[in-house]
């Protein structure tokens, strides 16, 4: 009986965390220690790369996400009532950038915006 709630207990805990939407600057900041090649092999070539003065480079990505939102309109189940509100895109963005040193270990990093859940955003080891 007890073995039977510890495996519920963790198959909830489970669950529970991959509901857990995940914020884009708690993203960024799982991989500060990371190497930033590591990074790059999971997330792809960055949109931008910039020297800093301290010798350091800041790697930098912009992701997006398009809905399509459908048409609505209210409705008796045998007609449309009333106005319909056209559909619409929705385009949701975020930015993301990351401060690695001379030997490429991620010191610093940032996330911002509405974009996740992305595919191909992941935290290390992924």
């Amino acid at each position: 009986m007890i073995g039977r709630l510890l495996l519920a207990a963790v198959l909830g805990l489970s669950l529970a965390a991959c509901a857990k939407r995940t914020e884009p600057g708690d993203l960024a900041a799982s991989w500060v220690g990371q190497p930033v090649g590591a990074l790059i092999a999971s997330w792809g070539v960055p949109d931008k790369i910039e020297d800093d003065l301290g010798g350091h480079r800041v790697y930098s990505w912009h992701a997006e996400r398009r809905y399509v939102q459908p048409p609505q309109c209210s409705s008796t189940g045998f007609r449309s009532v009333g106005p319909c509100i056209p559909g619409r895109v929705l385009i949701l963005g975020c930015d993301f950038e990351f401060e690695a040193d001379a030997e490429g270990e991620i010191l610093a990093a940032s996330g911002r915006g509405d974009c996740l859940p992305l595919r191909r955003l992941s935290p290390p080891g992924f």
